[in-house]
């Protein structure tokens, strides 16, 4: 039997290839003869980067270190730097993971309350690609820890906020709620030149049921009588923005991802896509699928979110088009939103996910799952 193992990272315990390596040793136990293909996968989120750097080696990428201004202040913040054939002969395009700066995992984030999070480390990160003189930016964004509407962003790239009485307001949710005037002159010319890939995790527009309020600030920390209140002032900062920017995006699909900084970078001109369609892509899973009889895939917690464009939910879509069985091995499984899209399911055990849990008991009990696997398939 031949297998394609192909799964997200379990957030804040195993990386995508560790994921990957202890799915193979599970099934390897069971089957030993077993054909097996690795490729680790992201969809925007934690691990976006080194995804995509294994999968664009042949266009010689280079790691570089962002400078920020604290020493303490996200010291490994990375971004890639590689040359993309163009027409004229080549350009450079620097990739961006969001999560390094403003995910979920990070102490920096964790120790802080949701209304004061907000997303100027990435405005940072962007302004250094600039002055770097590189005009085009994949940017991933997926397991974010705020919900500032991209405010902290645009503030950092040079957009003026201010509240009802004319005070800037600050760059995080509790700003975006007092927020009641915009200007956007001072924004950075070379924005103006610069091509935004966004790659977004998630399908959601800004606001509304499904909007980045309603359905993902519960798990950043809002209460939930708060939900319809912030989203209602997401809607207020959206129109401002819209009317300023001459644009309206906070409909679009990945509008909402990563508390909608997908809204933010698509008023400046960038173009929303699918984290795991760019990737499944670049990845090469059609032609891998080819060579598989079973499609094995993951994340730390597979509910109503993974319908939104997640990982696993596209791999089952890109799949069933080729005619391949598909299962999901994931640290938590809520079966009664996934189970037409995957042929077997299986939880990594009944009293732990493997997001909350250490490396080791994540490694030994995901392994045990894809083994068992195995034993329901005979």
């Amino acid at each position: 039997m031949n297998y394609l193992i192909a799964p997200d990272s379990f957030k804040g315990t195993l990386t995508s290839r560790q994921a990957a390596e202890a799915m193979a040793d599970g099934i390897r136990s069971i089957d030993p003869r077993a054909g097996i293909q690795l490729i680790p996968m992201a969809d925007g989120g934690e691990g976006t980067l080194e995804v995509l750097e294994s999968h664009l080696q042949s266009m010689s990428v280079q790691r570089k270190r962002f400078d920020f201004p604290s020493s303490e202040e996200h010291p490994c913040a990375e971004y890639l730097v590689y040359a993309q054939p163009d027409p004229q002969g080549s350009h450079q395009v620097a990739v961006i993971e969001s999560a390094q700066m403003i995910g979920l995992s990070l102490p920096q984030m964790t120790r802080t309350g949701l209304m004061q999070r907000g997303s100027s480390a990435l405005g940072l990160a962007m302004r250094q690609v600039v002055d770097a003189d590189i005009r085009h930016i994949i940017i991933a964004l997926g397991g974010s820890a705020t919900g500032d509407g991209g405010l902290g962003m645009l503030m950092q790239l040079g957009m003026g906020a201010t509240d009802a009485n004319g005070l800037p307001v600050t760059p995080d949710l509790d700003g975006m709620l007092r927020v009641r005037s915009v200007e956007h002159s001072m924004l950075l010319p070379a924005l103006r030149d610069m091509h935004i890939d966004v790659l977004c995790d998630v399908d959601a527009p800004l606001t509304g049921p499904s909007g980045s309020s309603q359905m993902f600030s519960i798990q950043k920390g809002l209460a939930e009588v708060e939900c319809l209140a912030v989203d209602a002032a997401m809607g207020d900062y959206a129109g401002l923005c819209e009317r300023a920017f001459a644009a309206r995006a906070h409909t679009l699909p990945g509008s909402g991802a990563a508390g909608g900084l997908g809204f933010a970078l698509a008023l400046l001109g960038g173009e929303l896509l699918s984290g795991a369609d760019y990737i499944i892509q670049v990845a090469g899973i059609e032609r891998a699928l080819q060579r598989a009889d079973w499609l094995v895939t993951g994340e730390g917690q597979s509910d109503a979110q993974t319908l939104r464009g997640k990982i696993p939910f596209k791999l089952a879509l890109a799949a069933r088009k080729a005619g391949k069985k598909t299962a999901l091995v994931s640290g938590r499984i809520e079966a009664d939103h996934l189970a037409r899209y995957f042929d077997r399911m299986i939880g990594v055990d009944s009293g732990h996910s493997a997001a909350r849990d250490s490396i080791y008991h994540a490694f030994c009990s995901l392994r045990a799952a894809a083994a068992g696997l195995v034993q329901q398939r005979a």
